[in-house]
C-alpha cells in the first residue's frame, strides 16, 4: 500500500493515493472536528484530572476564556472518555447494593432513578496487626429497572467470575446473571447500626457522591447524563491513592487519544443515553 498524500493546505491532513478518502490525525478521538487549538484541550485536561474535587463548566469558561456552553460541552465530552472498555472487572470481596438518585427528566422534573454500585473491599493490616477494611475500586451504572435481570447484567459486566458479592440480601441479586459469583448476604432487618457498619466502604462511596455532585455543580443532574457524572467520581475515586497528580492526567489523556466522544447535537437529544 502507497503512502497517502499529505494535504499541505490543511494541517495533519492525510488523504488516501487509492481511493481518495482523507483523514486528520484527530479522528477518531475527541479532538475531532475541533475549532479551537489542541493547547486549549490539553489545558482543559489538565483542569478536569487534577482537581480533586472537580471542576465545572464555568470554571472551563472561566479559565480557557469561552462561553459557557462551550466549556459545558467540553466537559460533557472529558466525562464520556473516562472509562477505559478495557478495564479489569471487581474481585475478591465486593459490596453491592441499589441506592436511589434523584435527577431531572426530560422535562426538568425531578424523578428518582434506580443506581447499582459496587465497591471493591481492600483488607490491610498496619503495624500493631490490625486488620482494617479500606474501600477498593469501585463502579457505578444507571439500571433501567429495579429487577435482577438488570442487576444481574450489571454484575455481569463490573464483577469478575468468583468474586464474592456481599449485599444486603436484596431479591434483585438472585438473578441467573449474577450466578458467576458467590451471594453472601448480610440480612440486618431493622438493626441500622449493624447495616451501616457492614456496607460501611459502599456508604462512604455514595455519601461522597452525593457531596460531590452538590458542592461542585450545585443541581441535580439530568437523568440522560448521570452515567456521566458517576464515571467521572469512580474515575476520581479509583485513582485518589496517586501519588503525583500527573497520573490521572496521563492516563486521561490517553483515554482522550483513543475514545470518541458524542456530539453536542446528540447530548442535547433528550433520548439521549450513553454507551
Amino acid at each position: 500500500m502507497a503512502a497517502p498524500w499529505r494535504i499541505l493546505s490543511r494541517h495533519c491532513l492525510l488523504e488516501c493515493r487509492d481511493c481518495g478518502q482523507q483523514i486528520s490525525l484527530t479522528t477518531g478521538t475527541i479532538f475531532e472536528n475541533t475549532k479551537k487549538l489542541l493547547c486549549d484541550w490539553f489545558r482543559a485536561l489538565f483542569e478536569v484530572a487534577v482537581h480533586k474535587t472537580g471542576v465545572s463548566a464555568a470554571h472551563i469558561a472561566r479559565v480557557m476564556g469561552f462561553s459557557e456552553n462551550t466549556g459545558l460541552n467540553w466537559l460533557r465530552k472529558l466525562r464520556a472518555v473516562t472509562v477505559n472498555p478495557e478495564r479489569e472487572p471487581l474481585s475478591g470481596e465486593v459490596e453491592a447494593d441499589t441506592i436511589f438518585f434523584n435527577v431531572q427528566d426530560e422535562y426538568e422534573k425531578g424523578v428518582e432513578v434506580p443506581v447499582a454500585v459496587a465497591i471493591e473491599v481492600e483488607r490491610n493490616t498496619d503495624k500493631w496487626g490490625r486488620e482494617h477494611a479500606m474501600p477498593g475500586r469501585a463502579r457505578m451504572g444507571l439500571l433501567e429497572n429495579q429487577s435482577a435481570e438488570a442487576m444481574g447484567e450489571f454484575l455481569k459486566k463490573n464483577v469478575a467470575r468468583g468474586s464474592t458479592l456481599v449485599t444486603d440480601g436484596g431479591t434483585e441479586f438472585m438473578a441467573d446473571a449474577a450466578s458467576h459469583v458467590k451471594h453472601k448476604p448480610e440480612v440486618t432487618g431493622q438493626d441500622w447500626e449493624r447495616a451501616r457498619a457492614r456496607m460501611a466502604r459502599l456508604n462512604l462511596f455514595v455519601a461522597n457522591f452525593k457531596m460531590w455532585l452538590r458542592g461542585t455543580f450545585h443541581q441535580s443532574p439530568h437523568e440522560r447524563l448521570l452515567q456521566y457524572y458517576m464515571e467521572e467520581h469512580c474515575f476520581r475515586h479509583n485513582r485518589r491513592k496517586s501519588k503525583s497528580p500527573l497520573k490521572p492526567l496521563q492516563r486521561l489523556l490517553e483515554l482522550a487519544c483513543r475514545l470518541k466522544a458524542p456530539k453536542w447535537r446528540e447530548l442535547q437529544n433528550p433520548t439521549f443515553k450513553p454507551t
